[in-house]
């Protein structure tokens, strides 16, 4: 997911007709999960599992957020370098951005030669990067826009972490030996000495002589390692049960801790510790930061906290930067408010054009809310193992009914005349009637063939998805009384599904999006289908009748249903996209980091020599076996070169190698012969470079 949300994502036009893409307008209520942090200039950074975000830490300031980067992995770490920020994605490797311009990262690219990336720590021009069961990586920064590996140590193992000091290097490998190397010369790292601590070490410091380990169950210990060949430890003891992480401030050292939050520990005197202060932080911290007075830390999903220790003894609270929730589904008020489903935030309401960094309304509830839908004169808000929970539709929403059930309630449908139909897991869907009743009439559970992902109502018919058992369709005249009509079994699976009149839009997973034709309701008839569009978990119409598919990583999808099926637009979301909802003149979209407002397409349906404004790469199956195949775009014709690497950087395969026309292209990628495993692929077009994961299970 590349780019700021202020970033057009895939600007489609017909010839001579001008078309409004798919463009954020506002976007509020940012809530990643940040899991590593670096303080560097009154900024705080954080790899917030969908990438970079940049927040203002300014003391007295409350933090706020000024720009964000969304990777398409799941970022654990980062280092920060100047005005370049390293970002360790996982298994989509190291990402290089420029953050010269806070507001807007600019992504620079990747680093080729590191495929797998966990934690990062930096030495004057060199960054130490642990890469799993790759080893230790070291790259010279001496132009920090191109990192460029010099060395590497295979330690026989997970390496999980790492720290250095000089000509001094530490790696953790997992269920194995902390391995202590010689680094005078980068190139080639040398193993001088070991010390024996295996199993979970979290985070490691290395000081003049010291070096501290972090023990995720075990706790904190301080080893003499002046001799590195033969390093003794000084003292150790626990500080909690399940420590994350750590911060060094001269002989005070800040330990975080799931079970005991954030604790001071004085170790003037380190064979008698003393417990400076306890910090208690508002969820469970991951990672820390300390610069100057400033404590920076990373607290999952309440986002990121800021404390002053100018005084150890009496630290002072700033404030939690991230609100809690995550935008699960939204729903517009032609009266001008937004209703949202916002996961463990429960109800939010904004004013339509999400003007507000704060919401108008927000009322907690004890599930997970992940659905919503309203009639004339309620909200309903499907709240998981809360129930249906039902209030006033107005302004400032009332709790007025509370159905609970032993089964998730998830999805919901409305039907114009005011029955509403909740999936209940397994367990099949509840139908409910509130409009002209003073109290809602449960008219019963109705079972299912399988697992109720998705349902969708229009006039007399009501079809449920149920994920593998495919999607049956009920005639719900008397909702009393649903009737099931037929069963349909679409390879691939029913996931997500909309109705438009007698036709029907369910996504099939990874076969696709198929149009349904119901004019015949038993016996649906398919009459269209398009592919490439990743896993469509959320469906729906916007005000002109076009289908918006909202496919999680793979962003949203604006797609023409007259006189087929075809792509119109594109916009990569910064983290997961759930649903989306019309509003006027564009689309709320709930993203689970972002709720936005986005500028739509006036329905126009693309000449078929349209161009898309940027490249992108996408491969579907994957995993799979024993072929893939791989589509990417071009804005301009150019020079293509595609290739396939596995994990020790080998080429395995060459796909394109030469001269290509703007537009859509595919390839397959054909690994019969190669094992299973992880591999790389690599498209280079003129400027633009990326890469993708590709997994291969036989």
């Amino acid at each position: 997911m590349r780019g700021m949300w202020g970033i057009v994502g895939g600007i489609l036009c017909a010839a001579g007709i001008a078309a409004a893409a798919l463009e954020v307008t506002s976007t509020v209520a940012v809530a990643g999960r940040p899991r590593d942090v670096r303080l560097s200039n009154g900024l705080a950074f954080s790899a917030d599992q969908y990438g970079l975000l940049v927040v203002n830490a300014v003391i007295p300031q409350p933090p706020g957020i000024m720009g964000h980067w969304g990777s398409v992995g799941l970022s654990s770490g980062l280092e920060i370098h100047g005005d370049y920020a390293y970002l360790c994605d996982g298994l989509q490797g190291l990402h290089v951005l420029s953050v010269a311009n806070p507001w807007q990262p600019q992504y620079m690219g990747f680093v080729a030669e590191v495929t797998t990336a966990v934690a990062a720590h930096l030495n004057g021009q060199y960054l130490y990067v642990a890469c799993g069961d790759e080893g230790l990586a070291v790259l010279d920064l001496a132009d920090p826009a191109n990192p460029v590996k010099v060395g590497d140590f295979q330690a026989g193992g997970w390496v999980q972490t790492a720290a250095s000091l000089g000509n001094l290097a530490v790696v953790a490998v997992e269920n194995g030996p902390l391995c202590l190397l010689d680094c005078s010369q980068p190139e080639s790292p040398a193993q001088v000495g070991q010390i024996p601590l295996s199993g979970a070490v979290q985070s490691l410091i290395l000081a003049p002589g010291r070096l501290y380990v972090l023990h995720f169950e075990s706790g904190l210990s301080l080893w003499d390692v002046a001799n590195p060949a033969q390093p003794f430890q000084i003292c150790s003891f626990p500080t909690g049960g399940w420590s994350t992480d750590m911060a060094l401030q001269e002989s005070i050292v800040a330990v975080a801790d799931y079970l005991e939050g954030i604790t001071l520990y004085d170790l003037s005197d380190p064979l008698r510790p003393v417990r400076v202060t306890h910090l208690d932080p508002d969820g469970f911290p991951e990672a820390l930061d300390w610069q100057g007075d400033l404590l920076a830390a990373a607290v999952g999903d309440q986002g990121l906290e800021m404390w002053d220790i100018a005084n150890p003894y009496n630290p002072l609270y700033f404030t939690s930067d991230i609100p809690q929730g995550s935008p699960q589904d939204a729903v517009w008020d032609p009266q001008g408010r937004i209703y949202e489903a916002a996961g463990d935030g429960g109800l939010r309401v904004w004013d339509e054009a999400l003007s507000a960094a704060d919401p108008e309304v927000q009322v907690q509830t004890p599930g997970w809310a992940n659905s919503i839908a309203f009639s004339q004169q309620w909200i309903y808000l499907a709240d998981g193992f809360g129930g249906l929970r039902i209030f006033t539709r107005s302004s400032s929403p009332q709790l007025s009914f509370v159905l609970d059930s032993p089964h998730y309630t998830g999805r919901l449908a409305v039907h114009d005349q005011g029955v509403v139909y909740a999936a209940q897991g397994d367990a099949g869907f509840l139908t409910v009637a509130l409009e002209g009743f003073g109290a809602p009439q449960q008219y019963g559970l109705t079972p299912a063939s399988g697992y109720v992902c998705d349902l969708a109502v229009s006039g007399n018919l009501l079809l449920v998805c149920q994920g593998t058992g495919g999607f049956t369709i009920f005639d719900v005249t008397n909702p009393t009384d649903p009737v099931p009509l037929s069963l349909v079994m679409p390879q691939g699976g029913a996931w997500s599904v909309c109705l438009s009149g007698s036709m029907a839009y369910v996504s099939s997973g990874i076969q696709g999006l198929k149009a349904w034709d119901l004019s015949s309701p038993l016996s649906p008839q398919m009459t269209g289908q398009v592919t490439g569009l990743g896993w469509v978990e959320g469906l729906s119409l916007d005000t002109a009748g076009n289908l918006v598919a909202c496919s999680g990583m793979d962003g949203v999808y604006l797609l023409a249903v007259e006189p087929a099926l075809q792509v119109l637009d594109h916009f990569d979301s910064p983290g997961l996209a759930r649903r989306a909802c019309s509003a006027g003149d564009g689309l709320i979209l709930a993203d689970d980091m972002a709720l936005s407002r986005l500028g739509a397409s006036t329905g126009v349906v693309p000449s078929p020599h349209a161009v898309p404004s940027y490249s992108s790469l996408r491969a579907h199956p994957n995993p799979f076996n024993p072929s893939t195949t791989i589509g990417y775009r071009l804005p301009a014709p150019g020079y293509v070169n595609f290739r396939v690497y596995d994990t020790a950087g080998r080429e395995v395969a060459t796909l394109v190698n030469g001269w290509r026309d703007a537009g859509t292209h595919e390839v397959t990628f054909d690994a019969s012969g190669l094992a299973s495993g992880v591999y790389l692929v690599r498209l280079e077009a003129g400027d633009f470079t990326q890469a993708q994961k590709l997994i291969l299970l036989k």
